[in-house]
């Protein structure tokens, strides 16, 4: 405590102390008449208030702080999302790997509801026949044959492609040329509720999908890049 007072934290507080302290003396050895030990009172009853009032921001400041921590960019083990509570949720999702070829399957009825409601879906895959595929394969730590990545590839290509047959659908997909280092699940990216989760491509490890890196607007400017360069490679690719 009296390191803080030496710092200068905290003076308000020593400055209601020695005037309450001077009240109590005032009024116990009747140094002063009345009118001064109600003013002495008066006047340390409002620094203890403005001190507390202090305190009071100090701890609001602590608690955003607090929150912006938890709420920032953070590595995990596990996937930081459901997506079904996610695609009820959002506006516009965005999907992006490899070949997605489980995703569909799984979550084929809460993707379907998702583009029948009008909302938004972008899909990005590897582009089957470009540069993408082989660094796919090659990044494998187990023996991958590139026909079947290709094949892999196309088929989830052609599940998404349902989507896009559905009246007034706006969904979309597309390959990219470009092998980018992360699976992507973002929901309202562009908007301060979004939110944009990362899946690690590991290069020739068992781990091959970790680990995970949930990003938020609490990250401010890595949260704008990571959104731009998805817009980025969006604009690359070429429709499936």
């Amino acid at each position: 405590m009296f390191g803080a007072f030496r710092r200068g934290q905290h003076v308000e507080l020593a400055v209601v102390l020695l005037v309450s302290l001077g009240a109590v003396l005032a009024s116990l050895f009747g140094w002063a008449d009345q009118k001064l030990i109600t003013a002495l009172t008066v006047t340390g009853i409002g620094a203890l208030g403005l001190a507390l009032l202090g305190l009071r921001f100090e701890l609001t400041d602590m608690i955003v702080d607090l929150r912006t921590a938890a709420a920032g960019a953070r590595f995990q083990q596990e996937s930081p999302y459901e997506l079904p509570a996610l695609l009820a949720g959002s506006s516009v999702v965005v999907l992006a790997g490899v070949d997605l070829a489980r995703t569909f399957s799984n979550y084929g009825p809460h993707l379907t509801a998702f583009v029948e409601a009008g909302k938004e879906l972008r899909v990005m895959l590897y582009d089957p026949d470009g540069l993408a595929v082989d660094y796919a394969v090659m990044r494998s730590r187990r023996p991958f044959p590139r026909e079947r990545q290709r094949g892999l590839i196309n088929d989830g290509a052609a599940d998404f492609r349902q989507l896009m047959a559905i009246p007034q659908a706006r969904a979309a997909v597309r390959f990219s040329p470009a092998p980018f280092p992360f699976g992507v699940v973002a929901a309202d990216y562009r908007t301060d509720n979004g939110l944009i989760c990362l899946k690690y491509y590991t290069y020739r490890l068992e781990n091959y999908d970790r680990p995970w890196l949930r990003v938020t607007a609490a990250d401010g400017r890595w949260y704008r890049q990571f959104a731009d360069e998805l817009d980025a490679l969006w604009n690359d690719a070429r429709p499936a």
